[in-house]
């Protein structure tokens, strides 16, 4: 069988985004400080709406979002931290910042997509100011999360299931709302809170249209390549006489583009050769 695939990598351009703007300087902290939410001693249910509107280097494109990350508040200890049960979720709303209802289901959009599940470990190298963000989550669902930051805005959920080893104080974002509770990761509804932590979204653009330069045929079995190759002939599945149903399971992990961990194959045409020695038949 001869597969025309355009191997892909999503990463063709992509640009680091902190929320808010105002709070790109890491230089500048307010020595404003939020335990919200990652920095809890106790289960935690939160939610905030990210405004992009204001980063105009986005254009119209659609964005995949493969890591974010908070930074420590200007005046934390450098601290040592354990987050061992978390979940991140993401969808797209054209919903306002400053707009969330108390009701944790009233907001959530059905793009919602489980980013990130799992532990983390914090060891804080910020020291008395917030010059890097070092508490970062990197895409682990079974899903990309794409948003398109010209039409709408994102909206993150955390759900801390296990409170954090010690209570850790985040550069804190004074200009928008969060909505959290720390009654259960499940809570049904949450307060409204001024106290956002200034988080740091790693962004690639996603292409739509594939690089014909980097379209390929390749033949599965590799070892059938060699046209001159000698294999058996089998009637299935389009030479049956009868109705039929097939499947099968092509492995391409003999072909050099999955040693990128990011290429996809974008599937363009399928082919299928006449055994050596077959009749032709025209029906």
């Amino acid at each position: 069988m001869f597969d025309l695939a355009c191997v892909e990598d999503p990463r063709n351009n992509c640009t680091k985004i902190v929320a808010p703007k105002s709070k790109t300087d890491m230089s500048t902290g307010t020595g404003a400080l939020t335990g919200i939410p990652f920095g809890w001693t106790t289960t935690f249910r939160y939610q905030a709406i990210y405004n992009f509107d204001e980063h105009n280097n986005l254009g119209t494109s659609s964005w995949t979002v493969n890591e974010l990350c908070v930074r420590e508040g200007k005046g934390a200890e450098v601290v040592d931290a354990q987050l061992p049960a978390i979940r991140i979720k993401l969808s797209n709303t054209t919903a306002a910042p400053d707009s969330l209802s108390t009701t944790y289901a009233n907001n959530v959009k059905t793009t919602e997509v489980t980013f990130f599940e799992g532990s983390a470990t914090w060891s804080s190298s910020a020291g008395t100011d917030p010059t890097v963000f070092d508490l970062c989550f990197v895409a682990n669902g079974n899903q990309d999360f794409t948003s398109k930051p010209s039409e709408e805005n994102i909206l993150m959920e955390v759900q801390m299931f296990q409170g954090s080893s010690l209570l850790l104080f985040l550069e804190a974002d004074t200009e928008h709302d969060g909505l959290w509770s720390t009654d259960s990761a499940d809570a049904p509804e949450g307060s409204i809170n001024p106290r956002n932590p200034v988080t740091k979204f790693d962004m690639c653009e996603t292409d739509t249209d594939p690089d014909p330069d980097s379209c390929t045929y390749f033949v599965n079995p590799k070892m059938f390549t060699d046209q001159d190759s000698t294999f058996p002939s089998q009637p299935f599945p389009f030479s049956a006489t009868e109705p039929f149903r097939y499947q099968t399971i092509h492995g391409f992990d003999e072909y050099a583009f999955n040693n990128n961990p990011y290429a996809y194959m974008n599937v363009q045409e399928l082919c299928f050769r006449e055994a050596d020695g077959a009749w032709i038949v025209v029906c």
